[in-house]
């Protein structure tokens, strides 16, 4: 019985011990230029802007090759949005805000081109031709987007840290 309340003191006291501080962890420095390094990695990767469809005369095929186009531009959008979530926000003043701006301008671009393909879907004969133009200007302009990087740069730590990546500079993002 002895042993059984000694153990029971010491386990009380090892708990009592490793309960609390009020204090918070030291934050873990982030390497930036390590951090925009992985932002320039994603979007090079991803750099190939997938070319729109010539129109045709037989209809079904270029909706086809319309929505085979889209859904490129949409696996493009969407890798980079990914390995951005991945990478994180940076941990520099306003970094956050920075981030969650560029994350926001291209989910916004994503929806756009989701929208599109919707609204190619429902098109017929001369109305799917009369629209892909337009539609086809619209989302070049956000294909052509290289975006994260040009919006992540408005932060001068940022800025700062994208030129001293050995991956952005291979690039030159």
């Amino acid at each position: 019985m002895p042993r059984r309340l000694i153990i029971g003191i010491l386990l009380a006291a090892t708990v009592a011990g490793c309960g609390g501080s009020d204090k918070k962890p030291p934050a873990v420095a982030q390497d930036i230029p390590a951090w925009a390094g992985l932002v320039c990695t994603a979007v090079s990767q991803n750099a190939a802007k997938p070319k729109p469809p010539k129109p045709g005369a037989d209809v079904a095929k270029a909706r086809i090759a319309y929505l085979n186009y889209l859904s490129k531009v949409t696996t493009r959008l969407t890798v980079i949005e990914f390995q951005l979530q991945g990478a994180g926000a940076p941990k520099v003043d306003k970094g956050k805000e920075a981030f969650d701006k560029a994350m926001n301008d291209l989910k916004a671009l994503e929806a756009t081109v989701d929208q599109a393909r919707l609204d190619v879907t429902k098109l017929k004969g001369a109305e799917f031709q009369a629209a892909v133009d337009p539609v086809t200007k619209k989302i070049e302009n956000g294909v052509a987007y290289s975006g994260p990087i040009q919006q992540l740069r408005t932060n001068g730590d940022l800025s700062k840290a994208f030129d001293k990546a050995p991956a952005c500079q291979k690039d030159k993002l």
